[in-house]
């Protein structure tokens, strides 16, 4: 896409995720009265409490793209809609009592106030806890079972979360059966009764149905996106972030949630990527404002005696030596340099 055409799409995109928002925030409050209503026009009765549970979904989507959504608009000088974004995001999920993509939120957060406060390092952090996760998880599993965990652990939890233990344990127990070449593409469907549809944790379904080929591809494809995230680290700080922030998202989620190959899932992911990447845009190919700031308090923190700090406050261009694609190298004041030193 078009630079301008990928602005405008994200914020379409951005005022349907807040209509959206909006909307899920009154069915919260009012108990699904208007979907209720809606379904009883067309089918003359529904649930309340299933009712709850199909508007829950939407919550899903909204929890993967707030993230990048948000930092479109801000980008853009939409700070009203990204504020909007970021308040009726997690408002919306409590009221509708979506655990997985308010967990989700909650767990990003610190994710992304890691990634700003130490950069690269946080990500490397993220991708070794991540990759371990998708190596380890069926081997996890197997020994939770082994030491009886799920027994004592499944009288204290809601009916949800006991008949997630069920699933996990028996798909563990099957995967000992073919661990290297996996029970095929979709094997999770051939128990009716006892799995439903899929084992509700990404990393377990990929052992299981595709072996070790399948855990070592979804290792390595984790792997790939934190270091292309880790890529921008040193030209965009609040894009490293966010990105980090979203991955997150879409891991915790698919980690209780969903079957791997479910189309529309596949394609929240895709486009949380996609928005996360067009919103990184800058107006000018230029370090944006926030990582100027962000090296600029930097600088600020360095030794009194130091030369670069010595600049610094004395208001002189202080080189920065941005780097990532679009932003070359610039001068504190913005203005092309022709070479300007690395300072961290």
């Amino acid at each position: 896409l078009e630079r301008e055409t990928a602005l405008k799409a994200l914020t379409w995109l951005s005022f349907g995720l807040v209509s959206g928002l909006a909307l899920l925030t009154v069915e919260g409050v009012t108990h699904a009265a208007i979907y209720q209503a809606m379904m009883a026009a067309v089918h003359g009765f529904t649930r309340p409490d299933l009712a709850v549970r199909a508007l829950a979904q939407g919550g899903y989507v909204a929890a993967v793209l707030a993230w990048p959504l948000g930092l479109a608009m801000h980008r853009q000088g939409r700070t009203r809609l990204a504020l909007a974004i970021a308040a009726f995001a997690p408002l919306s999920l409590i009221l509708m009592r979506g655990f997985a993509p308010t967990g989700g939120l909650l767990v990003s957060l610190p994710v992304f106030f890691l990634v700003m406060r130490t950069g690269r390092p946080a990500i490397v952090a993220l991708t070794v806890f991540t990759a371990i996760y998708m190596l380890m998880t069926p081997v996890l599993m197997l020994l939770v079972e082994h030491f009886g965990l799920y027994a004592a652990m499944k009288a204290h939890l809601p009916p949800s979360w006991a008949e997630r233990l069920r699933i996990w344990s028996f798909v563990a127990d099957q995967f000992v059966h073919h661990p290297l070449r996996g029970a095929g593409l979709d094997a999770s469907r051939t128990f009716p009764g006892v799995v439903p549809l899929h084992p509700h944790n990404g990393p377990l379904q990929l052992w299981y149905e595709l072996g070790v080929p399948g855990g070592l591809l979804g290792a390595g494809f984790w792997v790939w996106l934190w270091r292309r995230i880790a890529s921008h680290v040193d030209g965009d700080w609040l894009f490293a972030a966010v990105a980090s922030a979203t991955a997150t998202v879409y891991i915790f989620i698919s980690a209780v949630g969903f079957g791997l190959w479910q189309e529309w899932w596949l394609c929240v992911g895709a486009l949380a990527m996609t928005a996360s990447f067009a919103g990184g845009l800058t107006l000018e190919g230029a370090p944006s404002r926030e990582t100027i700031r962000h090296v600029a308090r930097r600088l600020g923190r360095r030794a009194p005696g130091s030369a670069d700090h010595r600049r610094f406050r004395s208001g002189s261009p202080c080189r920065l030596g941005l780097h990532g694609p679009g932003h070359g190298r610039v001068l504190f004041n913005g203005r092309r340099a022709r070479s300007a030193p690395v300072l961290f």
